[in-house]
């Protein structure tokens, strides 16, 4: 069977949220040593949790974004002070046996794919009015996607992109029921009916009429006293 694995398909089942506002991905950015061939160690594990990852790949670059939300400042600030003194020491001879990678697993492949990002290029950071963001550039050359040979990745991807569509076609027809709700709310047949006439008014009606049709409609009339 023909491999349906690409890396367009593998970024829409990773990107973003789902239908229920869940990330997609879940991630996590790590430093490790490498002590000899046999004996890797690890210094450093930051998950992100409930980051919404977003990649964008072209050519030899990657750029990922991880929106946290507002309440997950720690992991925020974990995963920025790892990068910032990355980045600065970069030509720290002490770091030239360690390693930074960032590891996203697309959940709804249960597992079965994930890929390694090495090499990190430049990064960013900055707090919005709702989410606080990572902004990552990666070599892209560099990265490494892992594939567990006894799955069959071809109909975990299949199911995985049909339970997508299926989430997001459910969203639209909430939204499309709860407009169409709305409008039956805000509808009122009788007030349309006065603004129809108040824009054309027939004249030939008195006013006792006119204001018979706006009682009808919910509007209130208020009657000029008989005394003035």
């Amino acid at each position: 069977m023909e491999s349906q694995i690409t890396w367009e398909k593998i970024l829409y089942l990773s990107n973003g949220k789902d239908a229920n506002g869940l990330p997609l991905s879940a991630a996590t950015l790590a430093i490790d040593e490498l002590k000899s061939e046999q004996e890797v160690i690890s210094l450093k594990n930051i998950v992100l949790s409930n980051a919404a990852i977003q990649v964008s790949m072209s050519g030899g670059c990657a750029v990922v974004t991880a929106d946290f939300p507002k309440g997950n400042r720690t992991e925020f600030f974990a995963a920025k002070t790892v990068m910032d003194e990355w980045m600065s020491g970069l030509m720290d001879s002490e770091k030239d046996n360690q390693m930074l990678t960032l590891t996203i697993v697309p959940l709804l492949l249960d597992g079965a794919f994930y890929f390694i990002m090495h090499y990190l290029v430049f990064t960013d950071s900055y707090e919005a009015e709702d989410k606080l963001r990572l902004i990552m550039g990666w070599d892209n050359n560099a990265t490494i996607p892992v594939i567990d040979e006894a799955a069959d990745i071809n109909s975990m991807i299949r199911e995985a992109d049909e339970e997508l569509n299926r989430q997001i076609n459910e969203l639209k027809e909430s939204i499309a029921l709860a407009e169409e709700e709305k409008k039956k709310n805000q509808y009122n047949p009788y007030e349309e009916s006065v603004k129809k006439r108040l824009a054309n008014p027939d004249y030939s009606k008195n006013k006792q009429e006119l204001e018979d049709e706006m009682l009808k409609s919910g509007f209130r009339v208020s009657k000029e006293d008989d005394d003035h």
